[in-house]
């Protein structure tokens, strides 16, 4: 009966945080309404990329954006703008909505640490955590694929748990399913499946019982989520003789990866050399190199990885830092940008980004200070939050019946990929698929460490009248 009870008040406690979620960013939003004079407080820079191929997909059936076949978007993300745009408010109603899959996300991570650690106290703590997370909450009310995307890759980690606990095939599939989904809105799950298949074969050479059945159901997960990928393949190779799902990765690669290089080697500040060399203006791309302007996209975006994967190869200890240095600002950069863009909290500076990114950590924090201090204060704030949460993740893993569950090494696995995946880009919006990871991280080990000071506390101190000498 105590259990039940206990049970009964964990659930009561979750809808409480998931109301007060729902609360703190509809409060967030209509704020940012106010300040900004309108809907416009929801866009972000990329924001309008994703609308124009959703418009075209409404009024012509085709993914188009202009005058030619979208190819840096995938569809995912669009398709759900098309009831805002039907309704003719993509603003008001697409936050709505993500509103909405925010507290799914939240709710979801209440289940997924309630399946991984056992204690009804770390699942509401992570779930707190999540609902009061920076980016997350930033991301469900901007016209951004990332609370989308994040839905599905915790519907992902939840199906992995599954299959972890008792190996059906349903999970395996129902997995692959919702990693599909995932990758068609946010790509950079494209080689997530090879990671989860190799984790999952390790785990098979390891179990003696059912590891042939494993193996089985590795190879039908990895069937499912290519399987579900390779019409849009075949969509982008009819189209444009682009043989991949975005040529997003073909972009960041130059622009976030090779050119950071080269502006190392020149002395010159990295955005000024990306506008330079053709970000984002595709005339300007021609100008620099006008003998690539008669070339199908799909050559053209081949033609610049291989001049990325050529920097990166003649300079490969600079290269090396530039991906160390990004994969750093993934993990620890504040991203006060978001509520600046959507609170309106300083007029605009062009140059005020390269600014930050060229004077480093110390100095950024400095700039910060002088120039915008409300900002310096929201960012030491946000780095309190995200210090705490990665030392009381860190703490978990000194919990053994933890760190040794297959599911928490498999997390552990999923993050440092989207780490690595992450590390070319500036923005903070890339942690976000690593955060309901290190909420549920944190509220085990917020809770070891309570069990740990309860134990202290109790220890029978030694009477002094009792002791005896020998």
């Amino acid at each position: 009966m105590a259990a039940e009870r206990s049970a009964r008040k964990g659930t009561s406690a979750i809808w409480w945080i998931i109301l007060g979620a729902v609360a703190l960013r509809v409060a967030f939003a209509a704020v940012g309404v106010v300040r900004a004079g309108g809907p416009q407080a929801f866009y972000a820079a990329d924001s309008r990329s994703y609308i124009r191929p959703a418009e075209e997909l409404l009024a012509h059936g085709r993914f188009w954006t202009d005058d030619h076949a979208e190819l840096f978007r995938t569809p995912g993300y669009p398709v759900m703008l098309l009831p805002g745009i039907i309704l003719g408010s993509v603003e008001y109603v697409t936050v709505a909505l993500q509103i909405g899959l925010s507290a799914l996300t939240i709710w979801l991570v209440w289940v997924l640490a309630r399946r991984v650690t056992g204690d009804d106290l770390a699942a509401l703590v992570a779930a707190a955590s999540y609902a009061i997370e920076p980016v997350a909450l930033t991301s469900s009310v901007q016209l951004l694929s990332e609370t989308l995307a994040a839905v599905f890759i915790v519907v992902t980690l939840v199906l992995v748990t599954r299959y972890l606990d008792d190996r059906r095939a349903r999970w395996a599939v129902g997995a692959g399913v919702a990693l599909a989904a995932a990758t068609y809105v946010r790509p950079i799950t494209t080689y997530l499946p090879i990671l989860i298949v190799a984790l999952a074969l390790v785990w098979a050479a390891l179990r003696r019982a059912d590891g042939w059945r494993v193996v089985a159901h590795s190879l039908l997960f990895f069937a499912v989520t290519i399987g579900a990928l390779v019409p849009w393949i075949a969509r982008n190779r009819a189209v444009a003789d682009y043989s991949g799902l975005a040529v997003v990765g073909d972009s960041d690669l130059y622009f976030y990866c090779a050119v950071p290089v080269i502006a190392e080697r020149e002395g010159v500040p990295v955005g000024v050399l990306q506008e330079r060399l053709g970000w984002p203006s595709e005339q300007q791309y021609f100008a620099v190199h006008p003998d690539r302007r008669g070339l199908t996209p799909g050559a053209r975006y081949r033609a610049m990885r291989a001049d990325a994967l050529d920097v990166m190869r003649q300079a490969p200890i600079a290269s090396a830092r530039n991906m160390l240095r990004g994969m750093v600002r993934v993990i620890v950069n504040p991203g006060t940008g978001p509520f600046h863009e959507i609170l309106r909290l300083y007029p605009p500076q062009a140059d005020f980004s390269d600014k930050l990114i060229g004077a480093g950590p110390i100095g950024s924090a400095w700039v910060l200070l002088r120039e915008r201090p409300g900002l310096f204060w929201l960012a030491l704030f946000i780095a309190g939050f995200m210090g705490a949460a990665y030392l009381f993740a860190a703490t978990s893993l000194a919990v053994r019946s933890f760190r040794t569950n297959p599911a928490v090494i498999a997390f552990l696995a999923v993050a440092a990929y989207f780490v690595v995946t992450g590390g070319p880009g500036l923005s903070a919006r890339l942690r976000h698929p690593i955060m309901p990871i290190v909420c549920i991280f944190a509220g085990q080990g917020l809770v070891a460490v309570i069990d740990w000071w309860r134990r202290r506390k109790a220890a029978p101190e030694a009477d002094p009248d009792t002791r005896t000498s020998h």
